[in-house]
């Protein structure tokens, strides 16, 4: 891809762009649920517009980088605002998906536990643990996992088929490494006045270690780096581990923190990445080293496709799996820049990039400034493409403290990509995200008496009367409007 670069610059755009994005999802769908209108068209402009120039360039001069962030922060605003009004005061997180959820998270100094059926409120239980000492194990109904004493994965089996898909890996499972990065925002790692038009059109090898590359002897700076880590346990409910340290080459430094989840009803390991960048001219990235990566797969809207080896945008995941299908994803949230190369899944967290020669852009160093980052990983079995899209899902939709209120929607089988109001009318976009037919089954609400599916611009095709549940067939991958009339 010749925009390969640009997947990466400005790591707080590229968070506020996929913050914004599910925010917005997620508002929708409550304004539909409750049969409320709020106008989000404002926030969705500003959003498209800076991810459309992030896409083609990427945000990386001054005043570009300023615009969209002060845009994001008024937006951002406007969003909390009508967000509160939906709430109506009530204070329970309430989940906007149209499945189940579960898991554990930090909220307030607390650990909670919670569960959620599709369409409804969130229920949360403080859990309690107790400190305990690395290496130590977890296991729960999808995985056994066992961790050394730094806190590192370094054996991961699957339940479904007992294989290990994380044993003795190559380098540290989950660990962050820092390497030299020129800065050039377009062709990523290449000198940047070298023409070569090879740089727009393909995608150069990428792999963990670099310095075997003909045109870079010294490119890894820092690997690892954990200096302390600790576990504590909450018995078969999870398991939490913390890992402090600081990369650091010569006066190059990038403290952090790294917080794992292992919870009892999801087979979701969630990671959280807090670092404070003190350097310029590098990238951060994460890897996963997995035992078999013969098939590799991003997923894309909509679908997941094969890839191969080489740097590509992920939406969501990426998934590294054998032939049979069991293997490993990597989850992401907004950080579309993803690889596997020689089995170890990467995924690039943050650049200190600057176009100096081209436009003032020292900001894009983002020197001394303090990032989180989440992504995650889900080992599966074969047939599990539901499975990797549930979680993937999930974890991309922020929990919003809602009125409990669904006038009585509910869609099963397919995945919801819009929920919204046009007008006194409800708009549905479902599509069924694998290469298996569906059958979508959706409950309508008993004020809509009428449906018509759509073109891509949620225009009417012809209106048919609606008895209250609408049953209609998705091929692979397949995309399908539809909107519902009173």
């Amino acid at each position: 891809s010749s925009l390969k670069g640009s997947f990466a610059t400005n790591i707080q755009i590229k968070l506020a762009n996929r913050r914004m994005e599910n925010m917005l999802y997620a508002l929708e769908t409550l304004t539909a649920l409750q049969n409320k209108n709020a106008d989000l068209d404002p926030a969705w402009k500003i959003t498209l517009k800076n991810q459309f120039h992030d896409i083609l360039c990427g945000t990386i001069c001054n005043k570009s980088v300023v615009q969209a962030m002060e845009e994001y922060a008024e937006k951002e605003t406007e969003l909390e605002n009508i967000r509160t009004e939906l709430a109506n005061g009530c204070e329970k997180p309430f989940n906007t998906l149209n499945f189940a959820i579960n898991g554990i998270r930090e909220s307030g100094g607390m650990t909670v536990k919670y569960k959620a059926e599709a369409f409804s409120a969130i229920e949360e239980n403080q859990i309690t643990g107790e400190k305990i000492t690395l290496p130590c194990e977890y296991e729960n109904a999808f995985y056994k996992a066992k961790l050394n004493s730094q806190g590192y994965i370094f054996s991961l089996t699957e339940k479904s088929t007992g294989r290990e898909l994380v044993g003795d890996p190559s380098v540290p499972f989950g660990s962050t490494q820092v390497q030299m990065d020129n800065g050039d925002n377009w062709v990523e790692f290449e000198y940047p006045w070298e023409y070569d038009p090879r740089s727009y059109s393909a995608n150069f090898p990428d792999p963990y270690d670099r310095r075997n590359l003909a045109s870079h002897t010294r490119v890894q700076l820092s690997a690892g780096a954990v200096h302390s880590a600790e576990a504590i346990s909450f018995g078969e409910d999870g398991l939490i581990v913390k890992q402090t340290g600081c990369h650091s080459h010569w006066i190059s430094k990038i403290p952090f923190t790294m917080t794992v989840i292992f919870a009892k009803d999801t087979p979701r390991i969630e990671y959280k990445f807090e670092f404070t960048n003190q350097t310029k001219r590098t990238r951060l990235r994460a890897a996963f080293p997995v035992n078999n990566s013969e098939a590799i797969r991003h997923q894309i809207p909509y679908a997941i496709v094969e890839r191969g080896e080489g740097v590509q945008p992920a939406e969501r995941f990426i998934d590294a799996s054998t032939a049979n299908g069991d293997g490993v994803a990597l989850l992401n949230r907004g950080l579309p820049a993803n690889n596997c190369e020689d089995s170890i899944m990467m995924v690039t967290l943050f650049r200190s990039v600057a176009m100096e020669y081209k436009c003032d852009s020292d900001l894009s160093y983002n020197t001394d400034k303090s990032y989180t980052v989440d992504f995650a990983i889900v080992p599966h079995g074969k047939d599990a493409d539901d499975t990797l899209w549930q979680n993937a899902l999930h974890f991309n939709t922020p929990m919003l403290c809602a009125e409990e209120k669904n006038i009585g929607w509910k869609v099963e089988n397919a995945y919801i990509s819009a929920m919204r109001k046009v007008g006194d009318d409800a708009f549905l976009r479902i599509y069924s995200g694998t290469s298996e037919e569906k059958t979508a089954k959706i409950t309508i609400p008993e004020c809509y008496k009428k449906y018509a599916f759509t073109d891509g611009l949620m225009n009417p095709e012809s209106w048919s009367d609606l008895d209250g549940v609408l049953t209609v067939k998705l091929g692979a991958y397949k995309v399908l409007g539809i909107r519902f009339s009173k």
